[in-house]
């Protein structure tokens, strides 16, 4: 097979095979030919990938955690109550989203610099840090001390996930092949599910408090770094710092003696070749070229609809939103069905991701939400109503339960899938950075939207959220391109003006 690059329309393409996509073959069929083929080691990919996807269980527990650890904040029966603060309520809510949002501008440098594997490992450290001040402050009396002590670790807790949520991604795309990149890259919002579903089901042990729960996540995160330290760096990294013996070692190690080594090796090299280590300004320069700036702005319209869903207000304040349906008394059964639901679903929508494409199910996921969330629009309006009407509480729970599965076939793990595959690889690290702290960001925001809005008319709340479902749903028909099964070295070129349609 020839690879040396030829001259086409004054741009170099090397004449591989592999380089464009799977051409007219059916997803399904490339998908049972990569499962089946000899010549690769799947076992290696699913366990690197499930190793980095670990990171990201704190994610979800970090998240979930106020939910129902604010009725035990509420109960302590002295100064350091939450019951009458609803400041704190609100800040130890929004504490994480806002460091996330600094872990996710650091994401972008520490995974150009010092490479994906170290940052993966060091997520751990304000992880670790975090929720053992968290379990720590059940043994500091003075209220000052108390409050500042659990922001701090809510802070560092939120720092730790916005920086795994970013790197994880990024490590499984680069170490994943193409037919199956979209299942693999969907395991971080999957343990994530797992990690929300952790917390809901340590809240219904009557004896376990909230600092026991921080405790049991430092030693999650321990146990973590511990697991992904035999991870090996991914390939396009080392190729990208000029480690290529290393680089080999790694693809042989990822696709087994047999496979296509060398032609992966050369397909990496080449894409690594036409860029560069960029500095700040040269980034800020590239921006100019439009197979730059046109995927970021993609991807800033999709974080943005992905938190205006209403998603993470779902997260955070399940409980209130369950008994306001009627569920008081079973609400820890309801936030149980609620996390099995996602993590169930979730799955679902990773085995069919690379089936359907990531479009598709982006177009479904943004229709079913925009009619869910109108729904629960329309009963929180009959609950505020002078007469209101006890059947409404059925409408909120049906609503709630279609807005779920919305969420989980499309808007809650895909977004994260598209940063690797249409961000190219010399800016992936900084402009990934920059839409993991912007994703962040929109979560605080939207956070204080719900505490803001929904204590005095929880239907415009939800027909916000719809109006922005109804918007995504357009935006992504008409917009956002379709990167199923197709090369990380050759994704850039479809967005070139020859390639690039609308509603394509």
């Amino acid at each position: 097979m020839a690879t040396t690059p030829v001259a086409i329309n004054n741009e170099k393409i090397p004449l591989l095979s592999s380089l464009s996509s799977n051409g007219n073959v059916p997803a399904w069929k490339a998908i049972q030919k990569e499962i089946c083929s000899k010549q690769q080691r799947i076992w290696a990919v699913t366990l690197f990938s499930v190793m980095a996807a670990s990171t990201s269980l704190l994610a979800g527990y970090t998240l979930a955690y106020p939910s129902w650890a604010i009725l035990d904040l509420r109960g302590l029966g002295d100064a350091r109550s939450f019951k009458h603060n609803k400041l704190m309520e609100g800040l130890f809510g929004a504490m994480s989203p806002i460091g996330a949002v600094f872990g996710g501008l650091i994401a972008g440098w520490s995974a150009d610099c010092i490479g994906r594997k170290p940052s993966l490992l060091l997520t751990a450290v304000p992880s670790t840090i975090g929720w053992s001040a968290i379990g720590a402050t059940y043994f500091i009396e003075n209220k000052l001390a108390f409050d500042a002590v659990i922001l701090i670790g809510r802070f560092l807790t939120g720092f730790g996930i916005g920086w795994s949520m970013f790197c994880a991604p990024v490590y499984i795309a680069e170490v994943s092949s193409p037919a199956l990149r979209g299942l693999f890259s969907s395991l971080p919002l999957f343990v994530m599910n797992i990690g929300i579903l952790l917390v809901y089901s340590l809240g219904m042990v009557s004896f376990i408090k909230f600092y026991h729960t921080a405790f049991i996540a430092a030693i999650i995160s321990v146990i973590i770094f511990l697991a992904t330290i035999i991870m090996p760096e991914s390939p396009r990294f080392l190729i990208m710092k000029k480690n290529t013996a290393k680089a080999m070692r790694v693809i042989k190690q990822l696709r087994g003696p047999r496979g296509n080594v060398n032609e992966e090796f050369e397909e990496i090299s080449y894409a690594v070749a036409m860029q560069s280590d960029l500095s700040f300004c040269q980034v800020i320069k590239k921006f100019k070229q439009r197979q730059v700036w046109l995927p970021f702005v993609l991807l800033m319209f999709i974080m943005f609809f992905r938190q205006f869903s209403g998603i993470n207000a779902l997260i955070f304040y399940a409980d209130p939103i369950l008994k306001k349906a009627g569920l008081k008394h079973v609400k820890f059964i309801a936030l149980m069905t609620v996390g099995v639901a996602e993590v169930v679903l979730t799955f679902v929508s990773i085995l069919v991701v690379d089936l359907f494409g990531r479009k598709i199910l982006l177009v479904v996921s943004a229709l079913i939400m925009s009619i869910s969330s109108g729904g629960l629009g329309v009963s929180s309006y009959f609950d505020n109503d002078c007469m209101p009407c006890p059947s409404m509480n059925y409408l909120m729970i049906a609503s709630l339960a279609l807005f779920i599965i919305g969420v989980s076939i499309g808007f809650d793990s895909i977004p994260y899938i598209l940063i690797p595959e249409l961000i190219p690889l010399d800016v992936r690290g900084a402009l990934g950075g920059i839409l993991s702290a912007f994703h962040w960001l929109c979560a605080v925001f939207v956070a204080g939207l719900y505490l803001l809005c929904a204590g005095f008319d929880g239907a415009i709340t939800w027909w916000t959220f719809a109006f922005f479902n109804l918007a995504s749903f357009a935006f992504v028909a008409a917009f956002l391109p379709e990167t199923k099964g197709k090369k990380l070295e050759s994704v850039g070129r479809e967005l070139s003006p020859q390639r690039y349609r609308l509603c394509s």
